[in-house]
């Protein structure tokens, strides 16, 4: 936090990734400086946009106007934003470690997420757009979220601000609910380690050599026996 000029005592909401429109990053500071001038969010509450402009989008002539808003925005409201520019591969961990909620403001469906990816990693709790919660719809998602009582419905919000501001202030530091999604990330994140895959992987190409195998075994009975049937009938 001291690298970022934050005080220890400050409470981090993260928007982390690329910026950009479909991803809601202008639609999430102006919601979040809503709700901090509300006065429902103490002073110690800061946005932490880690992140930049997306290199293939910066020089799109249609784009131009809205990267400078959103410049003017940010810089406009630096005393309640956290902007650390491009991320750098080492300094990931150190930016999620800081995070007491991590925020996907999706206005469009992706099919998927290296943000929630990295999110479930290292066991943070979040909250997201209905667009982007569709990620969580797989089958094993829902299974260990049941598992854990974690309703993801209460973890979604419409795009408005009252939507926002509900979901957001239900999870905000809910011990509970951070409890449960940690535990929630380490499991997700275990079922879907490179590794535990592999040893499937491994196991399922077993199973097919053994039932191939065994094929192969009944094949060559079934034809000593037919040949043994033959020979006996001549």
């Amino acid at each position: 936090k001291k690298n970022l000029g934050c005080k220890a005592s400050d409470k981090l909401v993260l928007a982390y990734g690329y910026h950009s429109w479909y991803k809601g990053t202008d639609w999430l500071i102006k919601n979040f400086l809503r709700l901090k001038k509300s006065g429902q969010l103490a002073k110690n509450t800061k946005l932490l946009l880690a992140g930049d402009v997306a290199p293939t989008q910066k020089n799109q002539p249609h784009l131009q106007d809205f990267y400078q808003n959103l410049s003017n925005l940010i810089k406009h409201n630096n005393q309640d934003i956290i902007h650390t520019g491009f991320v750098a591969e080492k300094d990931v961990a150190k930016i999620f470690a800081i995070a007491d909620l991590v925020v996907f403001p999706y206005l469009a469906r992706m099919s998927s997420s290296g943000a929630l990816a990295l999110a479930l990693q290292y066991r943070k709790p979040f909250i997201s757009s209905k667009f982007f919660a569709e990620n969580l719809l797989t089958d094993k998602l829902q299974e260990l979220a049941h598992k854990n009582q974690i309703d993801i419905n209460l973890l979604q919000f419409n795009l408005t601000y009252a939507s926002f501001a509900k979901t957001f202030l239900s999870n905000w530091q809910d011990s509970s609910l951070t409890k449960k999604m940690a535990v929630f990330g380490s499991q997700v994140s275990k079922a879907h380690d490179w590794q535990e895959i592999a040893n499937q992987y491994v196991s399922l190409i077993s199973q097919t050599q053994e039932q191939t195998i065994s094929t192969i075994k009944a094949q060559k009975v079934y034809f000593w026996q037919k040949l043994a049937y033959s020979q006996a009938s001549t």
